[in-house]
Formats: structure tokens, sequence, C-alpha cells
């Protein structure tokens, strides 16, 4: 660690730390002369007479002020025919090229700041070798020197000066830019009374400093005047200590010597010995937690000192003043105490509740109350490979995947009839509703469609040897194909054995009679048979059986019935409700997209935009997709083929990351401008304060809006059975992440990426809306309707009013976390639905298939119980509950 400067050093230093602001009533700095608090000139340049033209362009109109950085002239821009001011470098160091390199410096980060509070800083020029800043004319005072005319300000009048302060340090910082030598000397009152922030001489990008103790060694913090560090804490450390003479008059360290000033830095301010009065304690909190030591004590940033004080909602101030918050000021924005008691407990009763009933109703609904499912995954792959051994493969695959899937022919036939027998079937676990793939390979089997994981048709069946056989729930077979041999040599006359086909199927073969092959195998065939009859599971439903062999092998099973279509017929375009419906979907999509990519790009040149922020929901997108890739992929065990799937799962997962980026960056100041209260939390989150009471309550919130649609979503269920008059069907959401708890973790992280999308891209929506119709309850209908013809695009009732009135509901649940609380709770909201929507939930707690629902619960529950403890800020969770 650095010793403490001694005072020869700190002498030399101060040479450096005099100032003179651009323009100043008095000519002359109101602080006390000496090396520790600023310094003489060192060396002079001729004083400019009034009416001297420089530069065929500045006539000098009069002195303003004098400081260490140079002398500072009024003038007139007769180019644009305005006053401004002229900053010279003192003729001792006019010459220096360090001193002269500090100057050229002084501009370039003086001009990366641009707010009310801070004074304009316009270009070089020189003159017959005088080298001068022009910037704004302050007409006004330094805080010095009225300080030391007046005393001190009134608290009133203290605070909204502190506040303006506060604003134009914010927006240093938020550029980078430490001041490193804020003082009352470098801090001006216009003739309106608005604070102007002056002198960026010292000022440079944090962490870019060599010369740390450069500035006036008694308003630097101690990290600085040991010659450690500097930060923006450093900075607030000073600011500190200027409002500590704003409210009292006075000197939070009077030294005359570095000894006595390291003495009383170590003694820490005394409020009421050093000034005699009492402040208000919430303004002594916020001075004596500027003024700590230690760094990571002091207050995050500037904004958190203005919200700080007594009244503080520097958000609505900026708002009033037409600016655009920063992203640091909406996270201070806003309540930070604990959330009551009551209320937090009270959600979780909800969240505890809502679960306990949505299990119970999406128990009742789902598949395996309406399909025997006594099977689990690894007994149906069991049948599988004993049914492709039937038929005549008895060796051992190099590969093998299967999964759980859904026969979408089939419910979509059964939802088409209009009796009440329509889904009776499913009991006999004979149909292809409900079912198990198997894929076999003699290599590995690589996708080349999802690199996640092979699919019944993705790689292709184009490798001799490769099956894909499908089972129902009972463990019978259903299809089956096989790779033939490409050159299988001479073969022989022999019958095919079919009853080998009606063994696989479980079908009685007496009951069906020979009939003419009509379904063509999508593989090579050298004999061809068919059957028709009936099931006895299945009752009179009329069904088909088609088979194939090449070479003496059976390569093609298919069983058919009334509701299997032809899978490589075109598929018909879409028409009347349903194509409007697309259509209005592929509009409002590209609108949203294209108008935050354009936004997006307006933001980035214009240096706008919380790049941090969408650097981070980059990020987390990135890892989230990646990790879900690892949870859910089919590993090979071949170490190159492993590796390059990694690889394209790094580049799939760059595709959303980049659409979050764009559509963050492209939408977030928007929404900072004009709807600043919905990012309060949010900005807390990305900012990392994962502990935030405030971010605890809205992801308390969101879950429990989440389970309250999920809720809403199984009861739309009966509603559409109570208006039809028909049974309702069986759920078969998650029904894939039974094959393997992994999937489940990874169906969650998949849907984060999608619910920050349409977070911030129906937040933008939902805004513009406001922007337009002016009146907030109207732009909430409007977002409800157009959301809701946006689910209806993607939901089998779009064509029926009862569908689109549900979908309505189904909006309107979503939407009322955004429009009440803002973008963090609708975003956990529309995450919470998805991962509820898509997996199995049961009351049967221990069947195979209850694993998601232990996870999916569980991990909701815990979610939300941190979030609880989180929202209390530190206070007793449960005691003290009736004086709460």
């Amino acid at each position: 660690m650095p010793s403490p400067p001694d005072e020869t050093s700190l002498a030399e230093t101060g040479l450096q730390s005099g100032s003179a602001g651009p323009a100043s009533g008095s000519g002359q700095s109101g602080s006390r002369a000496g090396w520790l608090s600023s310094s003489g000139p060192g060396g002079a340049l001729e004083a400019l007479a009034p009416g001297t033209l420089l530069a065929e362009r500045y006539r000098i109109l009069s002195l303003a002020g004098r400081g260490g950085m140079g002398e500072v002239y009024r003038a007139e821009d007769l180019r644009l025919g305005q006053h401004v001011a002229l900053k010279f470098l003192p003729a001792a160091v006019a010459g220096d090229p360090q001193r002269l390199a500090q100057f050229h410096h002084e501009v370039r980060i003086a001009r990366q700041v641009s707010h009310r509070n801070v004074c304009r800083v316009y270009d070089i020029g020189e003159d017959h070798g005088r080298v001068f800043l022009t910037m704004e004319l302050v007409d006004g005072e330094d805080l010095a020197a009225l300080l030391k005319r007046v005393g001190r300000f009134p608290e009133e009048r203290a605070t909204e000066i502190a506040r303006q302060i506060c604003a134009g340090l914010a927006a240093a910082h938020e550029c980078g830019v430490l001041h490193r030598d804020l003082k009352p000397a470098n801090i001006m009152l216009d003739a309106d009374g608005r604070v102007r922030i002056t002198d960026f001489g010292l000022a440079g990008l944090a962490g870019s400093f060599t010369d740390i103790r450069s500035g006036t060694p008694a308003y630097m913090a101690p990290e600085q005047l040991a010659g450690r560090e500097v930060s923006e804490r450093s900075d607030l450390f000073s600011l500190g200590l200027v409002l500590f003479e704003i409210y009292t008059g006075k000197r939070a360290f009077d030294a005359s010597t570095i000894a006595e000033l390291l003495r009383q830095h170590d003694e820490g301010v005394q409020l009421s010995r050093t000034s005699g009065l009492q402040l208000d304690a919430t303004i002594e909190r916020v001075i004596f937690r500027c003024l700590e030591r230690e760094p990571a004590a002091r207050p995050p940033n500037a904004i958190a000192v203005s919200a700080a004080l007594p009244g503080g909602d520097p958000l609505a101030a900026a708002l009033a003043a037409g600016e655009t918050p920063s992203p640091a000021m909406v996270a201070a924005a806003g309540r930070k105490e604990a959330v009551p008691l009551r209320v937090g407990l009270s959600v979780v009763a909800v969240v505890l509740v809502g679960f306990a009933i949505l299990v119970g109703l999406r128990g009742r609904a789902a598949f395996h109350r309406f399909v025997p499912a006594d099977l689990s995954g690894p007994v149906l792959e069991y049948q599988a490979r004993a049914a492709i051994a039937k038929l005549g493969y008895p060796e051992a695959p190099a590969d093998s995947f299967g999964s759980f899937h859904v026969g979408g022919d089939y419910v979509a036939w059964a939802r088409r009839r209009q009796d009440a027998d329509r889904w009776k079937e499913l009991a006999s676990g004979r149909t292809p509703g409900f079912g198990y793939w198997y894929r076999t390979s003699p290599e590995p089997l690589v996708p080349i469609e999802d690199g996640t994981r092979p699919r019944d048709s993705d790689p292709p069946l184009r490798v001799e040897g490769m099956s894909t056989v499908y089972v129902d729930a009972k463990g019978y077979l259903f299809e089956f194909y096989r790779v033939p041999l490409q050159h299988p040599g001479p073969t022989s006359a022999a019958p095919i054995d079919w009853q080998m086909v009606f063994d696989a199927v479980g079908w009685p073969r007496e009951r069906f009679t020979a009939a003419t092959p009509e379904w063509t195998p999508p593989l090579v065939t050298d004999t061809r048979a068919a059957w028709t009859g009936t099931v006895p599971a299945l009752g009179a439903t009329p069904m088909r059986l088609e088979a194939a062999a090449f070479a003496g092998k059976i390569v093609f099973v298919k069983a058919i019935g009334p509701w299997t279509r032809t899978t490589r017929a075109a598929t018909p375009p879409a028409a009347g409700a349903q194509k409007a419906l697309r259509t209005f979907q592929a509009v409002i999509v590209t609108l949203l997209f294209g108008g935050s990519a354009l936004l997006a790009r307006r933001n980035v040149m214009a240096g706008r935009g919380d790049r941090a922020g969408a650097w981070r929901l980059a990020l987390v997108v990135l890892v989230l997709d990646v990790v879900r890739w690892l949870a859910m992929a089919h590993h090979s065990g071949d170490y190159a083929v492993d590796q390059n799937e990694l690889l394209d799962a790094i580049a799939e997962a760059l595709l959303p990351a980049a659409l979050v980026w764009l559509a963050y960056l492209g939408i977030e100041p928007w929404l900072r401008r004009h709807w600043p209260t919905s990012l309060i939390s949010w900005s807390r989150l990305l900012g990392g304060s994962l502990r935030d009471p405030l971010v605890g309550r809205d992801l308390l919130l969101g879950v429990a809006f989440g389970v309250a649609t999920a809720i809403y979503v199984v009861l739309s269920r009966d509603v559409v059975a109570a208006i039809t008059g028909l049974p309702p069907g069986p759920m078969f959401n998650g029904v894939v992440s039974l094959t393997t708890p992994r999937w489940v973790i990874a169906g969650v992280l998949s849907t984060v990426s999608n619910s920050l999308l349409n977070g911030v891209l129906l937040s933008m929506l939902y805004v513009v809306l406001r922007r337009l119709l002016r009146v907030p309850l109207i732009a909430s209908v409007a977002a409800a309707l157009i959301l809701s013809l946006l689910i209806a695009s993607d939901d089998w009732r779009a064509d029926t009013w009862h569908g689109f009135l549900i979908a309505l509901g189904m909006a309107g649940v979503l939407l009322l976390p955004l429009v009440r609380f803002g973008l963090l709770p609708f975003t956990v909201a529309w995450w919470t639905n998805n991962v509820v929507q898509s997996n199995v939930l049961t009351t049967d707690l221990g069947a195979w298939y209850a694993p998601p629902t232990w996870l999916v619960v569980g991990g909701l529950t815990a979610v939300a119980l941190f979030a609880f403890v989180q929202s209390r800020a530190g206070a007793p969770l449960f005691g003290h509950l009736l004086e709460d």
C-alpha cells in the first residue's frame, strides 16, 4: 500500500488544482488561499485588454476569473453572435507539453458530458501562441464565493442545490468521467439559480489515471489522498464535503497542514462540533454515508445520494425537466424499504394455494387421465427394441435415441368429432395419440436441422441399417422404417412371414382380410402387402395395416386409421381467419423487431442506451442457451462429433442473444424516457441488486401472476366444454419432457430468451399505445386486443368466437403485471406461465411421470420464497406480525 503523501508532494499536486470557472460575478474564487485548498495561477499571461480580437472571431469583453489552470475571459463570438467564455493557460505552463496535453485532455473529456447542470465546453482555439478553450458563459457566482458571502443556505434551498449537483455529477459518471476536483469553487450558480459544475481540467475516464493525487487535498477522499485509487466513490466523498459546506456554511475538514488533515480524516466528521447546527437526521445520514472512509460503504452513485435526500424524487424531477433519466437514476428511484409483512405473506399464500389449485386442475386434465400411462420411457424403449428384433433385426445398434410423442393427427381428428365419445378410444392405449418413438443407427445420430437432439425424422433415414419405430402407450408397434442394404447381393425367393407384423402391432390376424396396398413406402421395397379390418380395442373404427419388404426382410410397417394423413403432400396454404391472424402476427412482429433495430442504430449513433444492461442480457441468454443444449443434447460419445455440435450450439445461441441485445438497446431508452417507473426493479436487478426488496417484491408478484395465468388456461378448457357441450380433451403439455428429468431443466432454461424478448417487445408495444392513445386504460385494452390476436394466431381455438374471448382474457391476465408493476414482474410472469405450461403436472407424486411436478413446482416455490425473503430487506420474516 502506498504511504501517505508528504507535504512537499501534496504542495506540488496543489499547484495543479486551482481553477477558475467560465465566469464569476466576483471575479476571484472565494476559496481560502493556501496549498491545502487550492493553488495560485503558477504564472500569468499578459492581461488582454477589452476589445482585443482573437482568431478573427472572438472579441474580449473582460476578465472573468483566474486560477491555477488558467485565466477566463468573457468574450463575444462574432461569427455566432453570442457571448462565450475563453479559458487560457498561464504563460508559465503554456509551453509545457505535459500541461498542454492536459488542456487538450480537458476538452476531450468535458465534451463527453452534456447536461443542464454541467457547463458546456465547445472547442479549442489558438491565437499567436495563445491556446484557449471556448465554453458556455455562465453569468453567476461560484459556491465558494457565495458561501463566504451568505454563510450557509436554508435547508430547502440547500437540498435543491444538492440535487442539481448530484444530477450533473451523475451525468459525468454515466459517461465514465470522474471530476477528481469537485469543490465549491468549481460549482457555479447562474443567474437563474441553476447549478453548473465546471472545470474538468483534472477529470478523466475511470481507470485511466496515473496522477492519482492531482486535485485539491482538502476535498480529496482518503484513498485519493493516500495515492491508492480514484473512483466514482472518490467523487462522492468530495460531494459529501461540498454538501457539508452547503448545509452548514463551514468546512468539514478545516486543516492547515497535511498532518492535521490526516488526523481529521481519522477522527471523522462530527457535525454538531464542527458546525454547531442540528440538521435533519436524513441529511446527516446522507452526508455521513458520503464521508465513509471505505469507498464500498459510500452510496453507489450520485443519484442514490439525491434520492436519499428529504423528499427526493430525482426521477420525477428529471421528467419534469424534459430529460431522459439515466439507468442509475431509474434504479435509485422508488421504494427501498421492506415490503410489509402482511403483503408479502399474502402473495406467498397466493402462490402456494395457486400451485395447489393448478396441480389439481392440471392433474385432472392431464393426458394420463385419458391414456393408460403405466409404462415409463425406459420400458417403452425396451418394447421398441423388442419390436425391431421381432421384425428380424436383433443386432445391437451403435447409437440410439428415443422420446415420448403426441400423435397430432389423431388428436386433431378426435377434436373435429362432434360427439361425446370422441376421446373414449384413448383409454385403450392402442391409438397413436400418445406413445414413444425410437431411433437406431450403425453410426452416431447427428441431427441436421436441430443440433440439440435427434428427431424422429432428423437425421433422415439414409444410412443402411437405420431404423425408426413408433409404439403406442402399451408398447405395441404402430410404425416401422428400416433402411435396407444398398447392395444386398443375391436374394432368395422365400416368402415373407407377415405374421411377425401382426405380432409386433398386437392385432389379431383373423379379424383382417388381405387388401390391395395403397400407401407408398418412403423406402425401396420389392414386396408389399396390406390388410383391412377392426381391432377390438378400437371398436368399429376401420383400420388398415400396410407392410413392405426388400431382399426378404421387412422394412416398412404402418398402422393406418381414419385420422392418418399423408406426410408427403404439400401443406395447404392458410385461408380465412387463420391466414388473416398469421398475417397480422407477421406484421406486428416485423414492426416490433424492425422498429427496435432502427431505434437501436439511432441510440448507438447517439451514445444512448443502457449498453451494460444490454450486454448482460445478451450474455445471460447466450450462457443459458448453451447450458440448455448441454442438458438436452444427445451426446454420442464421439468427441469430434460432440465438439462440433457444441460449436454449432454456441453459434445458434448467438442469434437469440443478438436479438435480445438489439431489442433491449433499441427499446430501453424509449421506455426510460416515457415510462421509467416500469424499469425501476428491472434496472436494479440488471445492476446486480438481486437482494433488493423491490426486486424481491416484483419477482414474487411475477410468479404469482404466472401461476394465475396458468390456472386461467386450464379453466378456459372447462369453459369451452360448457359452451360447446362436448367433453374437454386431454392436455398433452410437457409430454416430451417426460423422457428424462434433465429435459425439464433444459425446458426451464429455454423459456428465458423467449420471455425476455416478449417482455421487452410487448412493453414497447404498450408504451407506444400509451403515447398514441394518451389514456392508459384505453392503451391497456388496445394492447390486450393485439396480444389476444397474437395468441389466437397460434391456437387451435382461433376460429371460434369463444376461443378469441378466451385468448383476450389470457392477454389481459398476462398484461396486468406490466401495466400495474412494470417490466420485471411481467417478464417473470411470462416465464413462469411458459415453464408451467410446458411440463406435466400431477397429484400422483409417486408416479413415474411426477418428476416435472417436483422440479417445476418445487423450483418456482423456491423462487417465490427467496423473493419473499429478499422483499423483507433484512426485517424479521414472521416476528411482530400483528404490529406490522
